[in-house]
């Protein structure tokens, strides 16, 4: 795990404090989409951040040199919620351009909408489906005065029998 760390930490080509900086500010200038999912990635583990932690507590001859991934873990450490702002933070960055394929969609569904209100010839098929379905059921107790959309997809299928 540490050696993905080191790996994740040198793609980053950032320092630590800017990092920190960049994640407190939630600024996309300096930590992408892309750059946001490796720092999540490798987000530490509250057992991490202990060891570390306990290692840096330590006298100053008695602890070891804090290498740049140990040191990361101290600094991403004093983060509040760190975990739950990096997630709310990506999310932040998958709602946006979701919300336009939305809207396009939407918007495309209203222009279809308003053409098919607005098509002569649409409402002209309609009347004939309604005309030959009551010619169809000639004999029955009543004549059709409408029918559902959604059998339309059985004209299809009729048969003359």
């Amino acid at each position: 795990r540490k050696q993905k760390f080191g790996i994740v930490l040198r793609f980053m080509k950032m320092p630590i404090e800017e990092m920190k900086q960049a994640i407190l500010a939630m600024d996309q200038s300096k930590l992408d989409p892309e750059s946001l999912e490796a720092v999540e990635s490798i987000l530490p583990t509250t057992e991490e951040v202990q060891k570390v932690q306990q290692e840096a507590a330590k006298p100053e001859g008695e602890r070891i040199v804090l290498d740049d991934v140990e040191t990361f873990v101290l600094e991403i450490s004093t983060i509040k919620l760190l975990h739950k702002r990096i997630q709310c933070w990506m999310f932040c960055t998958r709602f946006g351009p979701g919300c336009n394929s939305v809207e396009q969609m939407i918007t495309t569904l209203e222009i279809g909408i308003m053409t098919l209100k607005t098509c002569r010839k649409f409402f002209q098929v309609l009347g004939v489906i309604l005309h030959v379905g009551n010619i169809l059921n000639k004999g029955s107790t009543r004549e059709a005065q409408g029918f559902r959309m959604v059998d339309l997809p059985n004209v299809v299928s009729l048969t003359s029998t």
